[in-house]
């Protein structure tokens, strides 16, 4: 992005209501979840966090769900959320391909 960091901040903050942490923290679960709702392993998914809690804990914060409740229990309106063709990351500023996993 060709935009300074305190800028990159503010427009964070004014946009989605919180520092760019937050929204690469919230990204990283929602993207996670989409993973294991499509039935990817948690053992699979849990490489992007320090550890399965924190995936856990992660996971149920943006969604509200656990992990293994998203494969059983989903609620449909959060089931077209994290379907991969409704769901999608500004693809104008961040490629399809954005693997939000790195830490």
């Amino acid at each position: 992005v060709p935009l300074a960091r305190r800028q990159v901040m503010r427009l964070c903050n004014e946009y989605f209501a919180g520092p760019p942490m937050h929204l690469r923290r919230k990204f990283r679960a929602i993207w996670a979840a989409m993973r294991l709702y499509h039935g990817e392993s948690p053992a699979d998914v849990v490489g992007m966090f320090c550890d399965q809690p924190h995936m856990i804990n992660e996971v149920k914060r943006y969604t509200g769900l656990t992990p293994g409740a998203l494969q059983s229990r989903i609620d449909p309106v959060l089931a077209a959320t994290l379907d991969e063709e409704t769901f999608r990351v500004l693809p104008e500023i961040f490629p399809e391909s954005l693997d939000p996993g790195g830490k």
